[in-house]
Protein backbone atom coordinates (compact mmCIF):
# COMPACT_ATOMS: atom_id res chain seq x y z
CA UNK A 1 0.00 0.00 0.00
CA UNK A 2 3.14 2.12 0.80
CA UNK A 3 4.59 1.83 -2.21
CA UNK A 4 1.52 2.53 -4.32
CA UNK A 5 0.47 5.87 -2.19
CA UNK A 6 4.40 6.95 -3.10
CA UNK A 7 3.29 6.59 -6.70
CA UNK A 8 0.04 8.44 -6.25
CA UNK A 9 1.92 11.67 -4.57
CA UNK A 10 4.38 11.66 -7.33
CA UNK A 11 2.04 11.50 -10.00
CA UNK A 12 -0.12 14.27 -8.57
CA UNK A 13 2.91 16.18 -8.10
CA UNK A 14 3.90 16.21 -11.52
CA UNK A 15 0.69 16.51 -12.80
CA UNK A 16 0.81 19.90 -11.06
CA UNK A 17 -2.40 19.16 -8.54
CA UNK A 18 -0.79 20.14 -5.39
CA UNK A 19 -3.83 20.43 -3.06
CA UNK A 20 -4.56 16.90 -4.15
CA UNK A 21 -0.95 15.65 -3.80
CA UNK A 22 -1.43 17.09 -0.20
CA UNK A 23 -4.43 15.20 0.93
CA UNK A 24 -2.68 12.19 -0.74
CA UNK A 25 0.32 12.67 1.58
CA UNK A 26 -1.92 13.54 4.65
CA UNK A 27 -3.47 10.61 3.95
CA UNK A 28 -0.02 8.18 3.86
CA UNK A 29 0.74 9.99 6.97
CA UNK A 30 -2.81 9.22 8.52
CA UNK A 31 -1.61 5.58 7.28
CA UNK A 32 2.05 5.16 8.54
CA UNK A 33 0.66 6.13 12.47
CA UNK A 34 -1.83 3.28 11.97
CA UNK A 35 1.48 1.01 11.16
CA UNK A 36 2.81 2.55 14.31
CA UNK A 37 5.24 4.27 12.29
CA UNK A 38 4.78 8.05 13.21
CA UNK A 39 8.05 8.62 13.20
CA UNK A 40 7.71 8.20 9.08
CA UNK A 41 4.43 10.46 9.25
CA UNK A 42 6.32 13.93 10.10
CA UNK A 43 7.55 14.72 7.06
CA UNK A 44 4.10 14.18 5.27
CA UNK A 45 2.57 15.77 7.51
CA UNK A 46 4.75 18.40 7.41
CA UNK A 47 5.03 19.07 3.44
CA UNK A 48 0.70 18.91 3.76
CA UNK A 49 0.46 21.37 6.11
CA UNK A 50 2.70 24.27 4.11
CA UNK A 51 0.76 23.03 1.11
CA UNK A 52 -2.28 24.05 2.75
CA UNK A 53 -1.01 26.29 4.19
CA UNK A 54 0.28 27.58 0.79
CA UNK A 55 -3.00 27.17 -1.23
CA UNK A 56 -5.43 29.10 1.77
CA UNK A 57 -6.77 25.49 2.28
CA UNK A 58 -8.16 26.78 5.87
CA UNK A 59 -10.57 23.61 6.43
CA UNK A 60 -7.59 21.25 5.07
CA UNK A 61 -5.44 22.99 7.57
CA UNK A 62 -7.77 23.09 10.15
CA UNK A 63 -8.68 19.25 9.94
CA UNK A 64 -4.95 18.37 10.14
CA UNK A 65 -4.40 20.02 12.51
CA UNK A 66 -6.98 18.78 14.84
CA UNK A 67 -6.08 14.84 13.76
CA UNK A 68 -2.43 16.05 15.02
CA UNK A 69 -2.95 17.55 18.28
CA UNK A 70 -5.82 15.36 19.00
CA UNK A 71 -2.99 12.30 20.50
CA UNK A 72 -4.10 9.83 17.63
CA UNK A 73 -0.59 8.71 17.35
CA UNK A 74 1.13 11.59 15.11
CA UNK A 75 4.12 13.40 16.59
CA UNK A 76 3.46 17.40 17.12
CA UNK A 77 5.16 20.25 17.23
Amino acid sequence: AEAEMRLGIEALDAFGAHGYRAQAQEELARWLVDQDRAHDARRFIDAARATYADLGAHGWLARLDAWDIAGRGAPSD
